[in-house]
C-alpha cells in the first residue's frame, strides 16, 4: 500500500467510522439520547481544538483530531441510523383493529393468485398523520393497483413474525432491512385507490418496462426464454422457476440473471467504444458523460430497481474517476460510491445485494491484476480467456465468504461456467436490446429472436451440464459469525500477498487457516457427541426429529413435503453437520396418529417408528423416548 495511500483515499477513511456506526445500532439498539450528548461534546471539543489553540498547537494535535473525528462520524452515523427506522418517530403506525390508512404504493405490484402483493408507506392512519411501510395484500378487485397509487384500505396491521425455529430464514429481520414491519390482508371490498402522486420519472420507467416485456413476450415462444431476457434485461426475476434458478445458482452464474454491475458494465464498455471508434476518441468527457446517459438509459428500461440503480451508481462514479483522471485512485472512487448510498440509505449495509456488489468490485479492483499476471501469453484468444478468468475469479474470491454465509454452498466450477456463460450473456444483452428498438421491423426482429433463441438455448444447455458434473457443488456448508471475519482475513491476506509478498502476511494467511480448520473441527467433534430432539413449528404438520451425532430420525405427518422440509429443518441440521440433509422418505408406520404434542413434552405410541434416509437404521426410537421434556 502506498505511503499516501490514506491522503490520496479520503473517503476510505470516512466510510469506515460510518459503517461502524450503522453496526454498533445494529447491537446496541436506542442509546440515542446519550449518543446525542456525546456528539455535542466531541463536536464542541474538536471546535476548540482546531479554533482556539494557537498555530503552533494545531498540528500536533493532528492524531488527536483525527481520532475525535472518526469517532465524531461513528456517532453521528450510529444517531442518523437511529431516526431512519420509522418505529422510533412518535408518528409511527399502529396495530390496532380495523383502521382506516391512507397508503401510497411505492412499487408496481406483483399479482400472485387471487391477491396483488404491494409495498406501501402510509401517509394517514384514522385521519391522522402516520410514517412506517409495510407490504400489503389486495384482494382482485374491480380497480388494479400500480406505482405511485394513493389508495385508502381498512385492516389490522400485523407485525411480521419473527422466525419460530432455529436457523431459518429471519423474514422479520428482512424486511426490518427494508424498513418494514408490518403486513395485512385487505378484501376486495376494503379498498379504493383515489388518486396517483407517484414520481412521475420512477411511473415512466414502469411503463417503459412493461412494453418492453410484452416485447419479448410476443416474440418469443418459451416461457422458459422470456423468463430468462426478463430476469436478464428487465431485473424482473418472477417468471423464473425454482429448478432453473438452482442450476444457475450452482454453477455460480446465478448473478448473470440480476441486472448488476454486470449489465450495466456490459452497456457501458459497448457505448464507450462505439463513441470512441466513431468521432470522440480525444474528447473523454463528451464520451463519458454519453455513456453515463445510455447506461441510466439502461436503468429506466429496467424499472429503475433500487439493485439496478445502486449498480449504476457505483459504476457512474468509477468511470467518471477513470476518464476525467487516470491517475485517481479507485479505491477512493468506490468507497465514495458506498458512502453515498450509505448516508442516503444506512440499511444497504444489511442488503445482500449491495454486500455483494460492493465486495465484488472491490475484489476486481485488488485482484485482478496481480492474478492476471499469473498469466503470460502473447495470443489475443488466450489473453481475452485469461482476463475474463481473472475478474471471475477476483469477484469470486471477494464473495466468497459471503456465500458460504448465507447460502452454504459454492460453485467449484464457476470458473468454466462463468467463462462460457458470460460471453454469451453478452450477446444476449446487446439483442435484446436490439430487439426492444427494432421490434417493429419484421425481418430484422425475425434474426435478432433467432440469435437469441440460439444463445438462450446455448446457455441453459451449458449450467445443467456443468450442474451434473460430481463435485461441482460444495454444499451444506455451515459458517458461524466469528468463521465468517477468519474467511474475510484470508481473503484479505490473499489480496495483500499478491500485492506486497511480505512473508508476514503469508504467516497470517497459515495462522488464520489454522484457526478456521480448528474452530470447524472442534464443532464438528461437538456435533458428533451430542444428541438432541428437536420440535420444529411447522404449520399445519407435526415434526420432531431426533438428532444422534450426524444422523437424523424424522417423525412427521404425512402432509410434512419436502418444501417444508428444506425451508423449517434442513437450515439448523445443517448447521449441527448433520451428513445428509434430504428429507428422510415417509412410509405408513411413521404418521404421527398416537403423538400428543403439548407445549413442553409429547408421547408416542410404542407401535410408531422414527424413519431415516437408510432403511437399515429406521429404529423403534419411541421405546426409548415415552416421554421426554422438549428443549
Amino acid at each position: 500500500m502506498p505511503h499516501n495511500f490514506w491522503r490520496e483515499a479520503p473517503f476510505v477513511r470516512l466510510i469506515i467510522p460510518l459503517v461502524l456506526g450503522i453496526i454498533m445500532h445494529r447491537f446496541l439498539g436506542g442509546w440515542y439520547s446519550s449518543i446525542l450528548f456525546a456528539i455535542v461534546l466531541l463536536f464542541v471539543g474538536y471546535l476548540v481544538c482546531v479554533f482556539l489553540l494557537d498555530t503552533r498547537h494545531k498540528f500536533r494535535f493532528n492524531a488527536q483530531l483525527s481520532i475525535v473525528a472518526t469517532v465524531f462520524v461513528t456517532l453521528l452515523s450510529y444517531t442518523s441510523t437511529h431516526f431512519y427506522y420509522h418505529f422510533n418517530h412518535s408518528s409511527y403506525l399502529s396495530d390496532q383493529a380495523n383502521t382506516k390508512i391512507l397508503f401510497q404504493v411505492t412499487n408496481q405490484p406483483t399479482l400472485g393468485g387471487i391477491f396483488y402483493k404491494t409495498y406501501v408507506k402510509a401517509l394517514q392512519q384514522n385521519g391522522r398523520r402516520a410514517q412506517g411501510n409495510a407490504v400489503i395484500f389486495l384482494e382482485v378487485g374491480e380497480q388494479t393497483p400500480q406505482y405511485g397509487d394513493q389508495l385508502i384500505a381498512e385492516l389490522k396491521l400485523q407485525h411480521i413474525q419473527a422466525p419460530k425455529n432455529p436457523k431459518e430464514f429471519d423474514y422479520q429481520l428482512y424486511m426490518q432491512n427494508r424498513n418494514i414491519q408490518f403486513q395485512g390482508f385487505v378484501a376486495f371490498n376494503q379498498w379504493r385507490i383515489i388518486g396517483n402522486k407517484g414520481n412521475p420519472v420512477v411511473t415512466y420507467a414502469f411503463k417503459i418496462r412493461e412494453k418492453c416485456k410484452q416485447v419479448i413476450e410476443q416474440k418469443l415462444n418459451s416461457t422458459k426464454h422470456v423468463a430468462i431476457l426478463h430476469a436478464l434485461v428487465l431485473g424482473d426475476k418472477s417468471g423464473l422457476g425454482s429448478e432453473l434458478k438452482q442450476t444457475f445458482s450452482e454453477t455460480g452464474t446465478m448473478h448473470v440473471l440480476a441486472v448488476s454491475g454486470l449489465h450495466v458494465g456490459i452497456v457501458y464498455l459497448f457505448t464507450s467504444s462505439l463513441l470512441g471508434f466513431l468521432f470522440v476518441k480525444k474528447l473523454k468527457t463528451i464520451r463519458a458523460v454519453l455513456g453515463l446517459l445510455v447506461i441510466w438509459s439502461f436503468a429506466l428500461v429496467s424499472g429503475l430497481s433500487p439493485s439496478v440503480c445502486r449498480a449504476c451508481f457505483m459504476f457512474s462514479v468509477l468511470s467518471i474517476g477513470l476518464e476525467l483522471n487516470r491517475d485517481s485512485n479507485v479505491y477512493n472512487s468506490l468507497c465514495f460510491a458506498g458512502f453515498v448510498l450509505l448516508v442516503v440509505n444506512p440499511l444497504n449495509l444489511f442488503n445482500v445485494g449491495f454486500q455483494f456488489s460492493f465486495l465484488a468490485v472491490l475484489g476486481i479492483v485488488t485482484l485482478q491484476k496481480p492474478i492476471r499476471r499469473v498469466v503470460k501469453t502473447e495470443s489475443f484468444v488466450l489473453g481475452k480467456i485469461a482476463d475474463l478468468s481473472a475478474v471471475s475469479l477476483s469477484a469470486q474470491l471477494a464473495t466468497l465468504p459471503l456465500g458460504l454465509y448465507y447460502f452454504g454452498q459454492f460453485p467449484l466450477l464457476f470458473l468454466a461456467s462463468n467463462l462460457l456463460v458470460i460471453p454469451a450473456v453478452t450477446i444476449l444483452v446487446y439483442a435484446s436490446i436490439c430487439l426492444i428498438i427494432f421490434h417493429g421491423i419484421p425481418i430484422i426482429a425475425e434474426v435478432i429472436v433467432n440469435v437469441l433463441e440460439i444463445y438462450l438455448w446455448s446457455v441453459i444447455r451449458i449450467t445443467e451440464t456443468i450442474q451434473k458434473f460430481p463435485f461441482a457443488l460444495l454444499e451444506n456448508v455451515s459458517v458461524t459469525h466469528i468463521e465468517l471475519v477468519v474467511l474475510f482475513g484470508l481473503i484479505g491476506s490473499i489480496g495483500s500477498y499478491f500485492l506486497r509478498r511480505s512473508i508476514k502476511v503469508l504467516c497470517t494467511f497459515v495462522l488464520l487457516s489454522i484457526g478456521l480448520i480448528g474452530n470447524q473441527a472442534i464443532r464438528r467433534y461437538e456435533n458428533m457427541q451430542s444428541t438432541e430432539l428437536i420440535r420444529f413449528d411447522i404449520a399445519k404438520s407435526k415434526c420432531l426429529v431426533l438428532r444422534d451425532g450426524n444422523l437424523t430420525y424424522l417423525l412427521a405427518q404425512h402432509n410434512m413435503s419436502n418444501k417444508k422440509w428444506v425451508f423449517h429443518c434442513k437450515p439448523y441440521l445443517r448447521f449441527k453437520g448433520v451428513a445428509d440433509l434430504n428429507m428422510p422418505q415417509l412410509r405408513d408406520e411413521s404418521i404421527v396418529e398416537a403423538v400428543s404434542i403439548n407445549r413442553d413434552s409429547f408421547t408416542v405410541n410404542r407401535a410408531t417408528c422414527w424413519i431415516t434416509n437408510n432403511p437399515n437404521d429406521s429404529i423403534d426410537k419411541a421405546q426409548t423416548f415415552q416421554s421426554l421434556q422438549l428443549p
